[in-house]
């Protein structure tokens, strides 16, 4: 579980990285399954000594899997709405940062070939006038 806590923080840096996201619902579910991930890991980690009898790791087992299927299916869901209606936005807004970005390069590479040619025509004058 600490492994699993662990993973489900790095994905969620991943996401806070992107400028464009911005699914509150399913940030939510993903903060809330993190932390009750990392809450269930202490628990596991304090009761290691008393869970020796099978049937108690059992009802433990079967209580922690309860919880954890509550938490999946709130995160499955919440995933399901953002593929359908969060992906595209963010598709558009990079795409237009794409083109933005390639125009910007345009514009620089000319403006730059327009400096060479310029100082290329300086130094001629001045060969030419001495």
């Amino acid at each position: 579980m600490n492994e699993l806590s662990k993973q489900l923080g790095a994905l969620l840096s991943g996401l806070f990285d992107i400028p464009e996201f911005f699914d509150q619902r399913l940030t939510d579910a993903l903060l809330e399954f993190h932390a009750w991930l990392g809450y269930r890991a202490e628990c596991i980690e304090s009761q290691k000594n008393r869970l020796v009898q099978p049937s108690t790791t059992c009802q433990y087992i079967s209580q922690v899997m309860k919880e954890m299927t509550e938490y999946v299916s709130k995160v499955a869901a919440a995933l399901s709405d953002f593929v359908k209606g969060g992906v595209g936005p963010i598709r558009e807004t990079q795409e237009k940062s794409q083109t933005r970005l390639q125009n910007m390069s345009t514009v620089y590479s000319t403006m730059s070939k327009e400096r060479q040619a310029n100082s290329l025509a300086f130094f001629a004058a001045i060969l030419t006038d001495t």
